[in-house]
């Protein structure tokens, strides 16, 4: 018969171990997830393919996507940049499952809210399809809730934006939105 200290110790050790293999690859991950997005957020070109491949190509981990909301968000003046060609955001909308990608695409819409609110000479009708995309996008990406929890703020910032641009073009949002 097995001794009592005997099977408890090779599983302690198989545990151990197998916590730090998971360790080491989830640093791993986060490290190649880094290092894409050092490389393919230099956002100073003129098309939202960088992005789309950045958010696209994020591993469906909690350290990763919270990894995707820090490059986002310290790139956010570049991506509000990208986002004031609406074609840029219908592309991302096409290209990116609303669920799957909610994250990425949650920083799209707001820095695309953002561009139309530092623009006062955004047509109204666009305001309007931009809060009508946004409103879209969050009746899709409603299941995706992990990932959103993930980022709160960027989640509060996208909603004070649509506020802002909604009440700022001339009624209330109801009208603006409709």
């Amino acid at each position: 018969p097995c001794s009592p200290a005997g099977p408890p110790a090779r599983n302690h050790r198989a545990s151990r171990a197998s916590r730090a293999f998971v360790g080491v690859v989830a640093a791993r991950l986060v490290e190649e997830l880094r290092n894409r997005c050092s490389r393919a957020t230099r956002f100073r070109g003129k098309t939202m393919d960088p992005v789309l491949e950045l958010i696209s190509g994020t591993q469906s981990t909690p350290e990763a996507h919270k990894a995707l909301d820090a490059t986002l968000r310290s790139r956010a003046e570049a991506l509000q940049a990208l986002c004031r060609d609406e074609a840029a955001v219908a592309l991302a909308a096409e290209r990116l499952d609303a669920r799957a990608n909610a994250l990425g695409l949650l920083h799209v819409h707001a820095a695309r809210l953002a561009a139309i609110a530092a623009n006062e000479e955004t047509a109204q009708e666009e305001a309007k399809r931009a809060v009508r995309a946004t409103r879209a996008w969050a009746v899709q990406a409603e299941s995706a809730g992990d990932q959103l929890r993930l980022a709160p703020r960027a989640a509060a910032d996208l909603c004070r934006r649509l506020t802002d641009v909604a009440t700022a073009r001339g009624g209330a949002c109801s009208r603006v939105a409709a």
